[in-house]
């Protein structure tokens, strides 16, 4: 299901520089919105797999590999400050394997589940951001590309439940 108001089909308005997708769109990206996507990172460190932003790092939603643990992380950004933030507590994630990842970001609802199971502590207090264009595999202007493969990336406009997610994920 499509994520934005007034959508252009994505072959118009989809360009690829540095190895990263970019999807500018007509409207404002709204959340609720549920990410899925299955990856295989070649190597690991800070590597982004999904950023929704306003053109700056200052709005975003965003679901990546933290950079010390290795492990996948969805974060929520407004105004320059970090309103959510969660890193899996419980698997690192290795480099040349394929894992499966969702991300919920919604008002005072964002979640993260890897491979079959919730992870890390869902963020119950979140406001979002304003954000208008989809990027996969890197941030604006920041140069942390994923060194990688994102297949089957799937955006749904609602907030999934556990059990789907779950499902989708194992």
């Amino acid at each position: 299901a499509a994520t934005f108001a007034n959508p252009t089909p994505i072959p118009v308005n989809v360009s690829k520089a540095a190895d990263a997708l970019t999807y500018a769109s007509a409207g404002n990206c709204a959340a609720p919105v549920s990410i899925y996507s299955e990856v295989l990172p070649f190597n690991l460190g800070t590597r982004v797999i999904f950023n929704a932003d306003d053109g700056t790092v200052n709005n975003r939603l965003t679901a990546n590999i933290a950079t010390a643990s290795n492990k996948y992380e969805t974060t929520v950004v407004t105004a320059t400050a970090t309103v959510a933030n969660i890193t899996d507590s419980s698997q690192a994630l290795t480099a040349g394997t394929l894992f499966k990842c969702a991300s919920v970001f919604a008002e005072n609802d964002v979640r993260q589940y890897v491979n079959g199971a919730a992870d890390g502590t869902p963020d119950v207090s979140a406001a979002m951001p304003t954000v208008t264009t989809i990027r996969v595999g890197n941030y604006p202007n920041v140069g942390v590309e994923l060194f990688g493969t994102v297949r089957n990336l799937r955006g749904y406009s609602r907030a999934l439940n556990a059990l789907v997610l779950q499902t989708m994920t194992a």
